[in-house]
């Protein structure tokens, strides 16, 4: 396993455990938990878009883990009757989820921005402990 994967798997579990305890443990409101437990979510999308790839492109995956979010909020919408059970399972109400609110959206988005900032800052730890890249000064030969 490449280091890059390597610190994402690590940054995947760390928020995995982070996100379970915001949305069961943590000592808020319930609807506090509820909001605070989305944005992980998508965090953890972008960190899995990441690891399966393997390059670093933060916006990209952090983006399409919003969509893919956002499509899974809406499929709560649809309710056959094999769906509800699979939701009806632990694996089930983390993965899919069972109840449609608009309230998830705008923990949704600020999953967006934090998946974008610590992919970026996960692919800036890559890049520390090399040489610095020299750039020609102006007029200089090159």
């Amino acid at each position: 396993m490449s280091s890059f994967r390597f610190q994402h798997l690590l940054a995947l579990i760390a928020v995995i455990v982070i996100g379970m305890w915001l949305r069961f443990s943590a000592p808020f409101p319930p609807w506090l938990r509820d909001a605070t437990g989305a944005a992980p979510y998508v965090v953890c999308w972008a960190l899995v878009f990441a690891i399966c790839s393997g390059r670093s492109r933060p916006w990209a995956y952090s983006n399409w883990a919003f969509l893919l979010t956002v499509a899974l909020e809406f499929a709560q919408l649809w309710r056959p009757p094999w769906l509800l059970a699979v939701r009806k399972t632990y694996a089930g109400r983390l993965m899919l989820g069972t109840t449609f609110s608009w309230w998830d959206f705008p923990a949704y988005f600020a999953g967006l921005l934090l998946s974008v900032i610590l992919l970026k800052s996960l692919s800036g730890a890559k890049s520390r402990g090399r040489a610095p890249q020299r750039h020609p000064r102006k007029g200089s030969p090159g």
